[in-house]
């Protein structure tokens, strides 16, 4: 943890308050996506709840994934991570230097710039790059960047059980509410919400 930073904040909301308890007490995933994985606190919280599972963390903040490297190092070969981007398809981006939620560790925003060092991916990417044909969870809190995600391609929801997002209404990207809930809902997956989480999970047939 890193003092002067949000990591206090990130690790109270999930450790004290234990926000993704919300997930499904049924719920044994095998393969978990982290979109906007921080410093990684959200990923160790599911390796440890879910002890078969791997996780496979994406952040596109340098500084935060360097923390998010050294907090993975104890879950050894059950944990990967990528410093990266999740967007609506490839692309190369860079951090806002705008603040977005009064700024600090946890809000960084991305913006689409050619001479960006962050390599971007849309989902289907990345299931391709590590050879996922199917993903149990798929954790996404983006700081407003699921409206993009939701832009491309969106086969990859065919492929998941479990989305879990924080949805954001207040960012330059626009409503997240009004893209993503209608998009999951037509697809038929249930719904519920745990503080600032919506949770989504594809129906189980009996």
């Amino acid at each position: 943890m890193r003092s002067g930073t949000t990591d206090w904040l990130v690790y109270r909301q999930i450790f004290e308050e234990l926000e993704y308890q919300c997930l499904p007490s049924n719920f044994n995933p095998e393969t978990i996506l982290d979109l906007g994985a921080n410093v990684g606190y959200s990923s160790a919280y599911f390796l440890t709840r879910y002890p078969d599972a791997k996780v496979i963390a994406i952040e596109p903040d340098g500084d935060n994934f360097a923390a998010l490297c050294e907090n993975l190092k104890p879950y050894g070969n059950r944990a990967s991570a990528l410093h990266a981007a999740v967007w609506s398809k490839q692309d190369f981006l860079s951090l806002r230097t705008d603040h977005y939620r009064g700024g600090g560790a946890w809000a960084k925003q991305v913006r689409v710039d050619a001479e960006g060092s962050i390599a971007a991916f849309d989902i289907e990417a990345l299931m391709r790059r590590f050879a996922l044909p199917e993903i149990s969870l798929v954790k996404m809190d983006i700081e407003g960047a699921e409206v993009e995600v939701f832009k491309g391609s969106l086969n990859w929801i065919d492929n998941i059980e479990v989305l879990v997002v924080e949805l954001h209404d207040d960012s330059a990207f626009g409503s997240a509410s009004r893209v993503v809930v209608p998009e999951m809902q037509r697809r038929g997956f249930e719904s519920w919400t745990h503080g600032e989480l919506t949770v989504f999970r594809r129906p189980q047939s009996v």
